[in-house]
């Protein structure tokens, strides 16, 4: 069998010594990367480790405060650059002015329409229902007639 120091990617189980080395050495605040180095696994199996390990602890019913102070995430800082953007010298952007909204009057609704309006509509719903009734039955009799 090969030691953990000279293939990394061996698929060894996680001993004893090697959980309670990784919990150490992450209270100390050791990147994955390191303790990965010097357990001879990679990073990734040692964040996958912490996270199980985590995991049991919360389904064992210990508190989120508690599991952090036993076993932190040390995962590095990220900081965003700070992108500071100035305007070219003697370019003044104008400031836009604020229109006043405009009060519109509401405008009718369909079932509002009364009078002429409404039969004007109604008479060209009639009509164009009978003009599209007429073609449909002008397209089956043209096409019963190609069919003789």
């Amino acid at each position: 069998m090969t030691s953990k120091t000279t293939a990394p990617f061996s698929n060894l189980r996680w001993s004893k010594a090697d959980h309670d080395l990784m919990v150490s050495m992450l209270r100390d605040g050791k990147p994955y990367k390191n303790i990965a180095k010097s357990l001879g696994r990679t990073q990734k199996s040692v964040e996958q480790h912490a996270y199980q390990s985590r995991l049991n602890l919360r389904k064992a019913g210990v508190s989120e405060t508690a599991i952090l102070e036993l076993m932190p995430t040390n995962y590095p800082k990220r900081t965003r650059k700070q992108v500071v953007v100035k305007e070219p010298d003697g370019v003044k952007r104008p400031i836009p002015k604020q229109q006043p909204i405009p009060i519109s009057e509401p405008t009718p609704k369909h079932h509002e329409i009364e009078g002429a309006m409404f039969e004007r509509r109604i008479v060209e719903l009639y009509v164009a229902t009978a003009v599209s009734a007429i073609g449909v039955w002008v397209l089956a009799g043209a096409f019963i007639y190609s069919l003789i």
